[in-house]
């Protein structure tokens, strides 16, 4: 019965933000994709996260100047929805196959941001098989044509592909 757009910080906060392999944009700049139209003050804040994937201030100009967020290439888009994501600052986050859309650089940034917020008690659940953020799991769950095969410490699973596995999805 509420407004979307139209809450308070407090009515803001979010249990669960899920991330699709392709970015979910709404018509509308960058700007408004990025910040899901917030304040000014605010504004700053999703820039700065935006800042810390892209690593680049044209890009971060460029993606929040833009007149049209679906006119962006795909590897802006992802990098806006994953600042996005992380902007709205979830108790989960449920991300699938970050990698897709995304940069080398953009894939590293995000392994270090996932391990900020894990610390600051943020949980995630990733759908991926590159092997930066399967570093960061603490669990793994393996899965081989749709069925789950294993679940177990990451730490197992990974001296385990050590000895001869060469890929999985966790």
């Amino acid at each position: 019965g509420t407004v979307p757009w139209i809450r308070s910080a407090n009515e803001r906060q979010l249990s669960t933000v899920f991330i699709p392999p392709q970015p979910l944009t709404v018509p509308g700049g960058g700007m408004n994709n990025l910040g899901c139209f917030v304040s000014e003050r605010d504004s700053a804040r999703a820039q700065k996260i935006l800042k810390s994937l892209v690593h680049n201030t044209d890009t971060v100009d460029h993606i929040c100047n833009s007149k049209d967020a679906q006119s962006l290439s795909s590897s802006e888009q992802k990098a806006m929805a994953l600042a996005r994501a992380l902007y709205l600052r979830p108790q989960l986050y449920l991300i699938d196959r970050p990698e897709d859309g995304a940069s080398p650089a953009v894939l590293r940034a995000l392994a270090g941001l996932l391990e900020d917020e894990t610390r600051l008690g943020a949980i995630f659940l990733i759908a991926t098989d590159d092997r930066l953020l399967l570093e960061q799991c603490d669990k793994l769950l393996m899965m081989q044509n749709g069925r789950v095969v294993e679940l177990a410490p990451a730490a197992e699973i990974n001296a385990r592909m050590s000895a001869g596995w060469t890929r999985f999805v966790s």
